[in-house]
């Protein structure tokens, strides 16, 4: 696991950074409080996650944690760590995959702070890394020994290289860039599927996707639209690979273990004729019934469909 460090790297200008600025405009408006509360609460993020290292993984233990001493519901939370992922301060393909919270910031100030390179990061923590990271043993060298798209530019190198190295075939090699972006691909690809098998001996009891999608379910839509490296999450901070399995978990966990068919039905009664089941709206509807589950008090009712379906109407304008 990554150290922490021993103090947190904050820019003397960061309220006036775009980003944090759209966070507290978005959170905030025209309300200093709110918006100086919000800028407060993402310092204390921020401190968490250095805590931690250069990342932190979100889940139902931390989430619950830090809820508590931010002064939020989880829920409340959740929604926070939304606007900064929308507002680009976390990076968003990190959280949905593998539900960690970090930045390419963030993660230059770490290794800065910690001046150290590629072979003092685990096994572990290599999944999570965004950035090129140059090798421990190189920061002793000239700046530029370790940029291989430089080299071949040098003349001194072509002066240095065999002649018959003339007539050999020249070969593309590719780019730093993109062999990061194929490892860091790879690796997440194998964490989720580490995930996904763990997942499948307790959720077997859930409907399974592919059955859904291929009926008339009610909801079906929320099977289809699916993320391979897990990155739906029910109010326990576990992860899944649609929206429809959080919100199966979540309505189990809400109703004492209640069969969500019915619940499914009268919820896809408020779909809007003509959907189109993209993605931007699954997630969008998801949310919204998420919200009017986390509300969901069982001692005050046996069906959380009412509140479900006030806060869908409220969001849509629809007086009914």
């Amino acid at each position: 696991m990554a150290s922490s460090l021993d103090f947190v790297p904050v820019d003397i200008d960061m309220a006036d950074d775009p980003k944090v600025f759209a966070l507290m405009e978005e959170l905030g408006g025209d309300d200093e409080c709110a918006r100086w509360a919000s800028y407060g609460r993402l310092l204390a993020l921020m401190q968490r996650i250095y805590h931690e290292g250069f990342y932190l993984v979100y889940g139902r233990f931390e989430r619950r944690k830090m809820a508590r001493d931010l002064g939020m519901t989880g829920e409340e939370l959740d929604s926070f760590i939304e606007s900064c992922i929308s507002c680009e301060i976390f990076d968003e393909g990190a959280y949905r995959q593998l539900s960690a919270l970090t930045s390419r910031g963030i993660q230059r100030r770490y290794f800065k702070a910690k001046k150290t390179g590629k072979a003092s990061v685990s096994d572990e923590d290599a999944p999570y890394v965004l950035i090129e990271l140059q090798p421990a043993q190189s920061q002793s060298a000239p700046r530029n020994a370790g940029n291989r798209r430089e080299s071949p530019r040098s003349s001194e190198n072509r002066r240095e290289a065999p002649s018959k190295s003339k007539n050999a075939p020249r070969i593309a090699e590719p780019s730093e860039e993109k062999i990061r972006e194929e490892k860091i691909s790879k690796e997440k690809i194998r964490e989720a599927s580490a995930r996904s098998a763990r997942r499948s001996s307790s959720d077997s009891d859930l409907p399974s996707l592919r059955s859904l999608a291929a009926t008339a379910y009610p909801l079906a839509c929320m099977s289809t639209v699916a993320d391979p490296h897990g990155g739906y999450m029910d109010d326990a901070g576990e992860a899944y690979d649609t929206p429809w399995d959080a919100l199966v978990s979540t309505h189990a966990h809400k109703t004492g273990g209640q069969p969500i068919d019915g619940f499914a039905r009268q919820v896809a009664k408020l779909c809007p004729k003509g959907c189109d089941c993209s993605l931007e709206r699954v997630e969008e509807c998801a949310r919204m019934i998420r919200r009017g589950l986390d509300k969901f008090d069982p001692s005050k009712g046996a069906n959380p469909y009412p509140l479900v379906a006030k806060i869908i109407r409220d969001e849509r304008g629809d007086a009914r």
